[in-house]
């Protein structure tokens, strides 16, 4: 019921799963039953743990928090019948589409710390500029310009009938031609009525050369507009460079005019970010800046880069932070007037707290250095300047 391609053509069972084909190299439907994927299709049914769906597992049992498996399965399990459509060998004798996530390039205009080349031109474009400069060829990651958007849209195409929800993320989705394009030919068959509007964007372009998100947004069932937010103020333009705040935040509230427009935020959470994300929490808690904060909030622990993982610092730092998570988690418990059954936001803030004691690491420092320090040098910023909560580790960090 779902299919990822990403911005250089691979195509995996979802955004966080190994690849399993390469498009337009392979035709979809020919991965859609390659070997691989049957064999992983049996054993989900035969209720085991496949090595491609084990960034689920690790969020449902270790980190007891919930899972795209999950809510995949409650938004869209009741609209497939897998005992019918799979043949014994693993075969789907379908290829329905409700939930489509293509990446039509990389076409960004952050540059994101914890990010790559791959997913945003802009760093792309700086990593072969800092390359140039140093002469070192092996500097960060990036790629050749790979742009498969046309013909992903031809794919897109094919599935209007079928579509029940589309998740657009990036690079910047709301920059992206092909967006408009699917978004267009939506409204004008009549389906945009019928069909949910997913988003995972940076939050600073709503209004561009290519149209107002609002004006298109308003034809549409349910538009789930997720900011990529790891901190707030200073900070956020530090840590996703790029844009400024008062721009982001102003989005943010916009969409509260809406009654089709949900916002949430999702954010990727490292020891560098971690204590100013704490404090936007509680910015936001405050502020109303959700229409439900409680069912709003969604982080996930950054792994690589390696370096900024919340169990890659000294324990006592682990505890200096552990201690501010459970003060929040004080905080919005003494604050809570209503009663809820699942409380989400709860239950994400407790699980970057079990990240942190998740296992013990040492941080690759020479990681950090090429992501902080070198990029520093060459963007004219100081990260102890903008983080000064973490002065205390200038001196285990350079050693």
């Amino acid at each position: 019921m779902h299919l990822y391609i990403g911005v250089t053509g691979q195509v995996q069972h979802c955004c966080v799963s190994e690849p399993i084909g390469y498009f337009p190299k392979e035709s979809l439907e020919q991965i859609w039953n390659s070997d691989h994927v049957k064999k992983v299709r049996l054993q989900l049914l035969n209720n085991e743990k496949p090595k491609a769906c084990s960034d689920c597992f690790y969020k449902e049992d270790v980190l007891q928090s919930f899972s795209l498996r999950q809510t995949s399965l409650k938004e869209f399990g009741h609209l497939v019948n897998p005992e019918e459509i799979t043949l014994p060998d693993g075969t789907c004798t379908e290829m329905k589409l409700h939930y489509i996530d293509f990446r039509f390039n990389n076409l960004c205009n952050f540059k994101c710390r914890m990010c790559d080349g791959i997913f945003s031109s802009s760093i792309a474009t700086e990593t072969l500029n800092i390359r140039k400069k140093t002469g070192n060829e092996k500097f960060g990651l990036t790629h050749v310009k790979v742009d498969y958007g046309q013909q992903m849209y031809e794919e897109f195409k094919k599935q209007y009938g079928n579509v029940k929800q589309i998740y657009f993320a990036g690079g910047e989705p709301i920059m992206q031609k092909e967006h408009f394009m699917v978004l267009s030919d939506l409204i004008e068959i009549n389906k945009a009525k019928d069909i949910k509007l997913y988003y995972s964007t940076n939050g600073s372009k709503f209004v561009n050369s290519l149209g107002n998100m609002f004006d298109y947004w308003k034809h549409f069932k349910v538009v789930d507009v997720t900011f990529s937010i790891d901190a707030f103020g200073k900070q956020a333009e530090y840590w996703r460079h790029g844009g400024e705040w008062k721009d982001i935040e102003n989005n943010m509230r916009e969409c509260l005019k809406y009654p089709n427009i949900k916002n949430r935020m999702h954010s990727t959470i490292g020891w560098p970010n971690i204590l100013n994300w704490l404090d936007f929490v509680r910015y936001a808690f405050d502020n109303k800046l959700f229409q439900d904060i409680y069912t709003s909030v969604g982080a996930t622990p950054i792994n690589n880069p390696s370096c900024f993982k919340l169990s890659s610092i000294p324990t006592w730092k682990k505890e200096q932070i552990s201690q501010k998570i459970h003060e929040l988690i004080e905080y919005i418990n003494n604050n809570t007037k209503i009663d809820i059954k699942e409380n989400y936001l709860l239950n994400t803030i407790e699980a970057m707290d079990r990240a942190l004691f998740a296992q013990d690491e040492t941080m690759n420092k020479e990681l950090f250095h090429e992501k902080i320090t070198t990029i520093d040098y060459y963007r004219n910023e100081s990260f102890f300047d903008v983080f000064p909560e973490h002065l205390d580790l200038k001196s285990y960090i350079y050693e």
